[in-house]
């Protein structure tokens, strides 16, 4: 049981994602996050990390140290809050 979390380094704008275990309440870093960005949610299942930018969703593993481009969101896509959209990912 964990919780992740985006640390800020305001003075060289690097933003780190960060484990906190509960059980042990230490912290571990799992890398950069996407520049400018702190909003992150897990894929249950799948040890992946999911955040977005602009009209593109990126993923990573934890164990991973690059970011990968999985959905690229247009006009088209015509996704609304309220009714889900179908997108198909590249994992």
């Amino acid at each position: 049981r964990a919780l992740s979390y985006v640390q800020i380094d305001s003075t060289d704008a690097k933003h780190m994602l960060r484990r906190y275990d509960l059980g042990t309440r230490r912290t571990s870093t799992i890398g950069r996050a996407l520049t400018g960005r702190t909003a992150h949610a897990w894929v249950p299942g799948r040890n992946t990390i999911l955040m977005a930018k602009g009209n593109q969703l990126y993923a990573r593993t934890a164990d991973e140290t690059m970011w990968r481009v999985v959905a690229t969101f247009s006009r088209r896509t015509n996704c609304v809050w309220l009714r889900p959209c179908q997108v198909k990912l590249t994992w």
